[in-house]
């Protein structure tokens, strides 16, 4: 996959964000500004300038978007806020009580209804760590506490970035955006680039719906341990059919309405999506005489999570 912030999730069909009203953009941007010192978390830099500072520490590359603030301040409702504070949405997502007091890096491309969640920087303090590990604290967030609700975020998909080696820039052609991230390992600032003159739009690719895990992109990472990795060969990331899993069920989730934790021989498998109104109307049926519900549940590999395909 050529360096795009079109993903590989699907083109959104009349998402609609809802605007803050003012006293929450202001309330956000004072959160922002107090947690983390400098707003200014980018800079903007010619080829030149830029193929010497890259020449020191490990650098990854990231296609440029619209980025800004992803706010989760207590009691309040997680906001979207454009880099230069003149804009901001209220975001339908869902995740963990742990997550209520942090600031992300994140790109929004209201369009094709796109949140790619890039780093954190703040999560009950500053975290001045090198990027590899505000990587980790990232995908963990991702992967253990946000919760795909695709009735709630009304087509908007939310997921992490897809970051490229350095040497990856040997692969640019015509359809690379025109605007570069250069994100360094130990670098404060993220580096914007423009790598050409005139920008030509990447064609529209094929969809695959919203996943309670990673892109299979983002997986790939492990290829350079603790690092973003760059993406492999769309044949390696084909799905296998895969058969029932024996022994499963699920039970209600505390903390999220229609929401199921999913055990399969005893063992906690974390959160299973559910895919389709009539199993999620049978589940909550199930849910009202028993908090223990067998289901018949898949592996499915393309999206890396179990899959609940009927009650048991």
């Amino acid at each position: 996959m050529d360096p795009s912030i079109r993903s590989s999730a699907p083109r959104a069909l009349n998402v609609r964000l809802m605007k803050t009203e003012p006293a929450l953009h202001d309330a956000t941007q004072r959160f922002v500004e107090s947690h983390l010192g400098d707003v200014r978390v980018s800079q903007f830099a010619d080829l030149s300038h830029a193929s010497k500072l890259l020449q020191k520490g490990t650098w990854y590359w990231l296609p440029g978007g619209k980025g800004g603030f992803l706010v989760m301040a207590p009691n309040s409702p997680i906001v979207w806020m454009d880099e230069q504070g003149k804009v901001s949405y209220k975001i339908p997502m869902r995740v963990g009580k742990e997550w209520e007091n942090s600031i992300l890096l994140a790109s929004l491309q209201v369009s094709d209804g796109i949140l790619r969640l890039e780093d954190v920087r703040y999560a009950g303090k500053r975290i001045e760590a090198p990027f590899s590990a505000r990587w980790e604290l990232l995908l963990d967030l991702y992967r253990n506490s946000y919760i795909t609700d695709s009735v709630l975020q009304g087509g908007l998909t939310i997921e992490p970035a897809v970051y490229s080696p350095l040497e990856s820039a040997s692969e640019w052609n015509e359809r690379t955006p025109m605007i570069m991230i250069a994100q360094g390992e130990t670098y404060k600032k993220r580096v914007r680039i423009q790598i050409r003159d005139k920008d030509t739009k990447p064609p529209v690719e094929r969809a695959y719906p919203p996943t309670r895990e990673p892109s299979q992109l983002v997986k790939l990472k492990t290829l350079h341990k603790g690092k973003p990795a760059a993406a492999a060969p769309a044949a390696a990331l084909a799905p296998a059919p895969a058969p029932p899993a024996k022994g499963a069920h699920v039970i209600p989730s505390k903390e999220f309405p229609d929401t199921y934790l999913l055990f399969v021989d005893g063992e906690n498998k974390g959160f299973a999506a559910v895919q389709g109104l009539a199993l999620s109307r049978a589940l909550l049926e199930a849910s009202k005489t028993s908090s223990k519900i067998p289901v018949t549940v898949i592996w499915n590999a393309e999206f890396s999570s179990h899959e609940i395909v009927s009650l048991a």
